[in-house]
């Protein structure tokens, strides 16, 4: 399950006066965007700890530096979160845990669904129950 996973590579466009960081979503084959957000935090919290039935998510840090720890009960992979152009691409059925490294450390979070309570697994024994059933 958690080879799933992919770091994504984002479009930068370095000019004299500053960058763009650009997802075009015509084409792509990472998700079809159904909502946007962004999560704000400070150094040494935890956020995040739970799984998504059905949605995937897009994870980008804006600022800041956010490690992101994904267990399966077995194995874990940490993948850390730093640059603008960077996404991690978290499928269904991974569990997440975001340490929010930097003082305001900002994640902005792509996802294919919209937000539905129903779609969130928060407890993890409930998960790697329901993660050894498929």
């Amino acid at each position: 399950m958690i080879s799933k996973i992919k770091t994504i590579k984002l479009k930068k466009i370095n000019e004299k006066n500053g960058s763009l960081v650009a997802i075009e979503f015509k084409n792509n084959k990472i998700l079809i965007p159904r909502r946007i957000f962004q999560v704000y935090s400070g150094a040494n919290k935890i956020r995040g700890k739970h799984a998504h039935k059905k949605s995937s998510q897009l994870l980008i840090c804006n600022y800041g530096e956010i490690e992101v720890l994904s267990p399966d009960g077995k194995n874990k992979v940490s993948n850390t979160l730093k640059k603008t152009n960077i996404g991690l691409l978290i499928p269904p059925m991974i569990w997440s845990e975001l340490i929010y490294k930097k003082k305001k450390s900002i994640l902005t979070v792509v996802t294919d669904s919209y937000f539905s309570e129903k779609d969130y697994i928060r407890n993890f024994k409930e998960f790697i129950l329901k993660s050894k059933a498929k």
